[in-house]
C-alpha cells in the first residue's frame, strides 16, 4: 500500500488526518512544513482548498472554478490553472480552522517589541484570506455571464 492509498484509507476511517506541506504552491495561505489538517468530504464548494495524487505525489491547491460537472484547481502561488483538474480525484479538503490557527500560531512567535504589528498583520493575513474568496467568487461569476 503506498502512501496516497494510505492516506485514502486513514480518511476513510477517521475523517481527519495531519499532513505536512512541501513546497510553496499555495503561498502565502499555506507554506512548506506548515502542518495542515485534511478531512473527507461529501461535496466540495468554490474555494476549497483540496488535496489530491498527481503521479506520485499529493497536490494541495484550491478549487477556482466550478462548472457542472468540472472543477478547476490552482495554487494560490501559481500563474496558471492545473491543466489536469479533476474533481473524481480529490482526496478530501483542508480544515478551515487549520489554516486560521495555523496563521494564529505563526504570528504568536513574533516578540512582545512588536505585538502591535503581530496584530496588524494577522489582520493584514485575514483580510487576504477574505479577498483571494471575493476574487474566485467575481472570477466565477465573470466566466458564467460570457
Amino acid at each position: 500500500m503506498n502512501d496516497i492509498e494510505l492516506l485514502k484509507f486513514h480518511l476513510k476511517l477517521k475523517k481527519e488526518q495531519w499532513i505536512t506541506i512541501t513546497d510553496g504552491s499555495m503561498m502565502p495561505t499555506l507554506y512548506a512544513k506548515n502542518q495542515i489538517k485534511i478531512k473527507s468530504a461529501d461535496k466540495y464548494n468554490l474555494g476549497d482548498i483540496i488535496i489530491f495524487p498527481r503521479q506520485q505525489h499529493l497536490v494541495i491547491h484550491r478549487i477556482v472554478y466550478v462548472s457542472d460537472k468540472t472543477m478547476y484547481f490552482k495554487g494560490d502561488n501559481n500563474k496558471y490553472i492545473d491543466n489536469d483538474s479533476q474533481s473524481d480525484k480529490i482526496i478530501g479538503k483542508v480544515k478551515n480552522e487549520s489554516i486560521f490557527s495555523r496563521m494564529i500560531a505563526s504570528l504568536s512567535y513574533s516578540n512582545s517589541i512588536k505585538k502591535k504589528s503581530t496584530i496588524n498583520g494577522l489582520i493584514l493575513k485575514l483580510l487576504c484570506y477574505c479577498e483571494r474568496y471575493l476574487m474566485i467568487i467575481a472570477h466565477n461569476l465573470k466566466v458564467k455571464i460570457k
